[in-house]
């Protein structure tokens, strides 16, 4: 079910709250594949509230299976295509990514912070960073596009352990802003 408010469309998943004054945050396109465990994997835009991902403390630096307890879908347009040597990964821009001696980080770290209150120190992505996967193997940035295109964008707003995801093997962040919008029952 899709409903549009403001600018922004909010499809969550068969229930809708007010949308939240910074906006509705999600942020990868529908082909983009969320880890299961350390070999399988689904389509962001198939994953069900209740499926058991992989997920990692960055603190404790473990993995963890972690439970979906929402997910949101919205349609963005300040769309980033990532560029790895055998990767490649599509997000809004302001999607916080987990680097390697840099911590949290996305293209747009002032909307980032604004955006999501659980990142507070954002740097900004730039072409060489390192990238951290599920694999521990370092991934670098070869380049970037921005894209000036609407697409439905999906995230993960709470799991039961953990605030983090790998979305095509990339460490990514949990958005917790969104969580308090999103529907907390199976679809």
């Amino acid at each position: 079910m899709v409903y549009r408010i403001s600018f922004t469309v909010c499809a969550i998943f068969g229930l809708i709250g007010e949308e939240p004054p910074e906006g509705c945050p999600a942020c990868f396109v529908s082909s983009s594949e969320v880890l299961l465990n350390h070999n399988k994997s689904i389509k962001i835009s198939e994953l069900s509230i209740g499926d058991t991902i992989l997920s990692y403390d960055i603190i404790k630096e473990i993995y963890n299976k972690s439970v979906v307890l929402e997910i949101v879908s919205v349609e963005h347009d300040n769309i980033v295509e990532l560029y790895f040597t055998n990767d490649t990964i599509i997000s809004t821009t302001d999607h916080p990514y987990f680097l390697l001696n840099k911590g949290w980080s996305s293209f747009d770290p002032k909307s980032t912070k604004y955006n999501y209150k659980n990142y507070n120190n954002v740097n900004r992505i730039e072409v060489g960073d390192y990238f951290f996967t599920s694999s521990n193997k370092k991934n670098k940035l070869e380049g970037y596009a921005f894209k000036n295109q609407q697409r439905q964008t999906f995230t993960i707003t709470n799991l039961d352990l953990g605030n983090t995801f790998f979305d095509n093997g990339f460490l990514v962040g949990v958005e917790e802003i969104c969580s308090k919008y999103s529907l907390k029952n199976s679809r």
